[in-house]
């Protein structure tokens, strides 16, 4: 069944999906369910409504907030996605900081000064991750989902 795709007043899009209930007339077809969606589901500043084939909308959803309108087709605002990436990896290193922050709780307690210097660098290098990471080079979703810091464990 064809999908309902609108710009939102904010830039981003939106999908309806038309649905057939259980609880639809035996003879309601999918132009009926269509119909219906387009009548009762588009908010009233919508723009640019219109119908897309279901094979158009992309299966990954991953950057799903980067996605734009583009005729009947939806692609990725590569830089909104680069953004969304970034939030990703400064979350997954905020959560390296915090177990740093107990080694170097640990470090301080036994006045290991080696140690206490070592976590210490290992800190800056994250805390420095968002400026020295380049996301730019990546073109596509794909190549961007592949740039992660070695210094970080891969999160989903």
């Amino acid at each position: 069944m064809r999908r309902i795709i609108y710009t939102r007043p904010d830039g981003g899009i939106s999908i309806i999906v038309p649905v057939i209930s259980r609880d639809d007339i035996k003879e309601f077809t999918e132009a009926d369910a269509e119909a219906r969606a387009w009548d009762n589901s588009i908010p009233a500043d919508a723009i640019n409504s219109r119908f897309i084939e279901e094979a158009d909308v992309p299966k990954e959803r991953g950057f799903r907030n980067a996605w734009i309108a583009d005729g009947a087709k939806i692609k990725t605002d590569m830089e909104k996605a680069r953004a969304i990436h970034m939030d990703r990896i400064r979350a997954a290193r905020n959560a390296e900081l915090v177990k740093l922050d107990i080694s170097q709780m640990t470090a301080i307690s036994k006045s290991d000064t080696i140690e206490m210097t070592k976590i210490e660098a290992q800190k800056e290098t994250l805390r420095d991750l968002p400026d020295t990471f380049d996301l730019t080079i990546a073109k596509t979703e794909g190549e961007l989902i592949e740039l992660w810091p070695p210094e970080l464990v891969k999160t989903k």
